[in-house]
């Protein structure tokens, strides 16, 4: 469809685990693309940091990746002596905050198919 109307560029923001690019969708349609003059600009894939965890790269495509992020999420608790803990989250929720919560360790509850390390 970005052939047919005539596109310029075409940034695709879809990454998976690395894959011969002959065998890859996005490869195989960004090529198409490319034959007709759209640039193709693509990320890197969000399996790293370790090595070989870059997907999209095939030559015809500009693979873009980022290692930082140019902004934070602040969350603060207060705790009950009134310490303040400074943090980040992507909650979308807010807790009351004239209620006490107890703290908790991430890897006393995560997922039943989750390890302590990635929770």
């Amino acid at each position: 469809m970005a052939i047919h109307d005539g596109i310029d560029v075409l940034s695709i923001s879809l990454g998976g685990q690395p894959t011969p690019f002959f065998n890859v969708s996005v490869a195989i349609g960004s090529f198409h693309a490319v034959k007709h003059g759209i640039v193709v600009v693509c990320s890197a894939g969000n399996s790293g940091p370790k090595d070989g965890t870059v997907s999209n790269v095939a030559p015809w495509q500009i693979t873009v990746g980022a290692s930082t992020m140019d902004r934070q999420f602040r969350s603060n608790v207060i705790l009950g002596n009134n310490m303040r803990l400074e943090g980040e989250s992507l909650s979308s929720t807010v807790l009351g905050s004239k209620n006490f919560y107890p703290l908790v360790s991430a890897a006393d509850t995560k997922a039943a198919n989750a390890s302590a390390e990635d929770a």
